[in-house]
């Protein structure tokens, strides 16, 4: 996975896909789009896993990703749970209650 850089058109693009996002002011638009950061990976590359910290908002610029979903601990049983495409948006966070962590949904 490498970080890249994409051109902020193409990031308020991408925003402005989002149904939730698209509601903002342009001047919203462009504070959240100095905040955003690009990946891109490669065929079969793995963004994170079931785990890992949760802090994320992410949205698909470009390309599809697959949601794959293991039944055991074994990679192989991987199954395809979702295809995301552009303007799709997925969290990756999680949810604080009474100050102590829940579980990242």
């Amino acid at each position: 996975m490498s970080t890249i850089r994409l051109h902020p058109d193409t990031m308020r693009e991408a925003v402005r896909r989002v149904p939730f996002l698209a509601r903002l002011s342009p001047a919203s638009i462009e504070a959240l789009v100095s905040l955003l950061g690009a990946r891109r990976l490669g065929e079969d590359e793995v963004l994170y896993k079931e785990g890992d910290p949760g802090d994320a908002l992410m949205m698909v610029v470009s390309g599809r990703l697959s949601v794959r979903v293991r039944s055991t601990a074994s990679t192989q049983d991987a199954e395809v749970a979702a295809v995301s495409t552009p303007g799709r948006w997925w969290a990756r966070w999680r949810a604080w209650t009474l100050g102590r962590a829940a579980p990242q949904s």
